[in-house]
């Protein structure tokens, strides 16, 4: 399966409002005010972008170890995963010793369409 740029950037460009929760329903007014601020900039696109190459160029590392190869940090990777998942963009692998944390941790592998959409 081949995806083209249009495709890419409809996976990883999130859908309206509804459908990404980056706040929860019970949040403050001030996390959903950031929420939107997040979508409407760019910067939940970018970030699941420089997530997903550090994932495809290192694959099998845990969330901490991702952050010694991409500009964001831990918290930023960690939240985007699922994201990226529920795109069908990675997958959680094994659970192993992280190198950073020194405790079990998921590892993450890109899938065939993550492969495809970075090198496409």
């Amino acid at each position: 399966m081949v995806v083209t740029g249009k495709q890419l950037r409809f996976q990883l460009e999130p859908p309206p409002l509804f459908g990404t929760r980056l706040a929860r329903t019970a949040d403050p007014d001030t996390s959903h005010e950031a929420a939107r601020e997040c979508i409407a900039s760019g910067r939940l696109g970018r970030h699941m972008r420089l997530a997903l190459s550090a994932i495809v160029k290192h694959q099998g590392c845990t969330s901490a170890e991702l952050v010694e190869w991409c500009e964001l940090n831990r918290h930023e990777v960690a939240r985007r995963l699922p994201d990226l998942e529920k795109r069908g963009l990675v997958r959680q692998g094994e659970s192993r010793a992280c190198w950073v944390t020194k405790r079990q941790s998921v590892t993450w592998w890109p899938t065939l369409m993550g492969l495809e959409a970075v090198a496409g």
